[in-house]
């Protein structure tokens, strides 16, 4: 395994993407008392949850906030040298949403940088990891998938 420095990894910008529906604690707890209500807010501190809509993933929110930060930083899409998606509801178990996200996006392969470097983008989704390349491989194949002999 080739171990990567990101001595000038940097966040140069955040974006967020919400459910457009909600959920209140008032609509959620119509059928408690007052002590539960309160009880919930003061353990939590939620008053509100987002929820998404029938169809609509991690996966989506993810793709909606990157375009925003593009929107943003115009010449940010051609700077990303690592994806990192990080979810508790992934879409697919292969490839990782990074993977898919990265596709979605556009976002440059195996182009050359400074100097003629060679750099290729990584996506890597939480204790999972893996190149672009890989999942979108994986993608393409029909049928299970095996490791190469």
């Amino acid at each position: 395994m080739m171990l990567r420095s990101f001595a000038r990894a940097a966040i140069n910008g955040v974006a967020v993407a919400l459910p457009e529906q909600t959920l209140s604690n008032e609509t959620m707890t119509a059928d408690a008392d007052d002590r539960t209500r309160a009880l919930l807010l003061r353990h939590t501190g939620v008053v509100c949850r987002h929820v998404a809509a029938e169809g609509e993933t991690a996966l989506d929110l993810g793709e909606v906030a990157c375009r925003k930060l593009f929107v943003a930083h115009p010449d940010l899409a051609e700077r990303v040298d690592t994806l990192i998606f990080c979810t508790q509801s992934p879409d697919y178990i292969l490839p990782p949403n990074s993977c898919v996200l990265h596709g979605r996006l556009g976002l440059r392969d195996g182009r050359e940088g400074p100097a003629g470097e060679r750099r290729r983008l990584d996506g890597v989704r939480g204790d999972q990891g893996g190149t672009s390349e890989q999942g979108q491989e994986a993608h393409r194949r029909p049928g299970p998938q095996r490791p190469p002999a």
